[in-house]
């Protein structure tokens, strides 16, 4: 039987700081395992408070949760949750994020509405549904905040509103899930050595001699499509698979 195998998600915590409906609170939690492929494999997971800090500011949420030694990066919902569809990625504080000199600078030319001594927490408002994909790739370093202000008008203002940050149209285009790694035994899979099929994909100096994807028939049934990928000799550690086992990766049958 083939072995999907699992990511281990990331948790990112969410808090409400104001008060928010159970739509809009059934909606976020909807976005949210959209946009981190829950019905596939998901890559983070929320966990919400909805009532721990209403009335909050993001800096104090921010600072109570440093107080108790909770570093990592959260969500918030608010006021404008409910109609935009959109919550608040909170990060660092400026002056954590970059060197004295690159914050000054940053600061004065990119930031208003601040006064000279204050400090700037690194926020910024996304479409609920795109907070995943960011995350993770904040996680791996592959992205920053400063890749999304970037992409939006500046100066901004650490205390006035942000359009939501979207880039996919997941009702009409989503982007398709992150293809599934699998283990297969020799009768759940199929090789090829034709160059018609070889010659697509490359690797070090050449052309690969040799291709592998499940057969139609398995692949269907475990919610997968057949797709010809790159081959890797299966673990010792995936115990009770037969000799000639492969492991590779394959693509979900996405709906869109």
């Amino acid at each position: 039987m083939v072995l999907v195998k699992r990511l281990k998600p990331d948790i990112l915590l969410g808090f409400a700081i104001s008060n928010i409906t159970k739509f809009s609170i059934d909606q976020t939690i909807a976005d949210f395992k959209l946009g981190s492929f829950d019905e596939y494999d998901p890559m983070v997971k929320l966990s919400l408070d909805q009532t721990r800090f209403i009335g909050f500011s993001p800096e104090k949420v921010r600072d109570q949760l440093d107080a108790e030694d909770v570093r990592e990066s959260f969500i918030l919902l608010d006021a404008e949750t409910t109609q935009s569809k959109s919550v608040w990625w909170v990060g660092r504080y400026l002056d954590e994020e970059m060197e004295s000199v690159d914050a000054d600078r940053w600061r004065q030319m990119c930031v208003v509405n601040v006064s000279s001594d204050e400090r700037i927490l690194m926020k910024a408002r996304f479409a609920t549904v795109e907070v995943p994909m960011f995350h993770v790739n904040h996680l791996i370093s592959n992205m920053d905040i400063f890749d999304i202000f970037d992409n939006i008008p500046l100066p901004i203002d650490p205390h006035g509103p942000q359009e939501p940050y979207s880039i996919f149209d997941w009702e009409h285009n989503p982007p398709p899930p992150p293809p599934a790694s699998v283990v297969a035994s020799p009768e759940e899979y199929e090789k090829s050595s034709e160059a018609a099929v070889t010659q697509n994909f490359v690797l070090g100096a050449g052309a690969l001699t040799e291709v592998v994807r499940l057969k139609e028939d398995v692949a269907r049934e475990n919610n997968l499509q057949s797709e010809w990928t790159t081959v890797s000799v299966v673990p010792q550690s995936e115990e009770g698979y037969p000799e000639g086992s492969l492991s590779f990766t394959q693509p979900w049958a996405f709906r869109k």
